[in-house]
């Protein structure tokens, strides 16, 4: 992984551009203009990049030439700029997990996150000893270097800090861990038994404060799709201490998480960056675009912010 620390990294958007149309049979197909264009923007930042989440990179929709289309491309951009990982992987048997893993590392990625197992829907959890069974399986295959993750809002369950102890004193190739827990109590237990072996980023960014204030080194967003330079900047206040600069922009960092939420990443991300001017906005069914009105209410939102095409994202 690239030296340094970076404080944010992003779930980037997959740009995607429209052929032809929804009647003829025609579709979104990946725009590599525009991801080239938004990953030199995120790196300009300073934003480490997560290619193909399931949420904002709309992973679980892409095909399989994409998504190596997509780690190439993130290699050739981001490379010796920021660090990048691959994200498009899991929730699927462990096999693919191993297979669709080390792909990823030959293609050119620097790190891949490894989610917890799902084997069915969220409400079907995998029992301990399966959790367990599922990391000495990939860990033991994926010897390159490897993101942790807890996703409590995605599989319906949290990993206890206990286990990714665990593992980080078995495996070496484990250089960091993404948390995304509801009860913040976690964090705390998280940073007192790994927080001084591996970086731990937060994926709520109502926790920021809180992560930075017990030494996790930042935080995993969607919004740093639409201001990475917002969302660099409030790291950087923390760190220089200056507190009410870092307060005036966390404070605008979180209205804007506010009115992102409202209609939920990806659309409401690629919403904004079209309104912002930037290209690849396209979402991939069954996602469609925000209604009329939704659009509108979220343009008037923005603009309450002062996010307007061409605005400095931190005044």
């Amino acid at each position: 992984m690239k030296s340094g620390v970076t404080r944010t990294w992003v779930m980037t958007i997959t740009p995607f551009s429209r052929v032809g149309s929804a009647a003829s049979g025609s579709g979104e197909e990946l725009d590599e203009g525009a991801l080239r264009q938004h990953l030199r923007r995120l790196a300009d930042a300073g934003i480490g990049v997560c290619l193909g989440s399931y949420g904002s990179g709309e992973g679980r929709l892409l095909r399989r030439d994409e998504i190596r289309q997509l780690y190439r491309i993130g290699a050739e951009e981001l490379s010796g700029r920021v660090p990048f990982a691959a994200a498009a992987l899991g929730l699927t048997a462990t096999e693919r997990v191993i297979e669709l893993a080390t792909e990823a590392l030959e293609l050119g990625a620097e790190a891949v996150q490894i989610h917890p197992p799902l084997a069915g829907p969220p409400s079907i959890a995998p029992l301990p000893h399966e959790i367990d069974r599922f990391y000495d399986d990939v860990l033991c295959a994926v010897r390159g270097p490897v993101i942790l993750s807890n996703e409590e809002l995605m599989v319906g369950y949290s990993l206890a800090p206990e286990r990714m102890l665990g593992l980080i004193d078995r495996f070496e190739q484990i250089v960091g861990i993404h948390w995304t827990d509801s009860n913040p109590a976690t964090l705390g237990e998280l940073m007192e038994r790994v927080g001084q072996r591996v970086p731990v980023r937060v994926g709520l960014t109502a926790q920021l404060p809180l992560a930075l204030a017990l030494g996790a080194e930042g935080a995993v967003s969607f919004e740093a799709n639409v201001a990475p330079g917002l969302c660099a900047a409030v790291t950087r206040a923390f760190d220089v201490g200056d507190h009410g600069e870092f307060q005036r922009l966390f404070q605008r960092l979180g209205l804007l998480n506010r009115v992102l939420l409202r209609h939920m990443t990806p659309r409401s991300v690629k919403a904004a960056l079209a309104y912002l001017g930037q290209s690849g906005s396209e979402l991939r069914r069954p996602y469609l675009a925000l209604d009329a009105a939704s659009q509108a209410a979220l343009v008037r939102d923005l603009e309450e912010l002062c996010f307007t095409p061409g605005s400095e994202e931190t005044r």
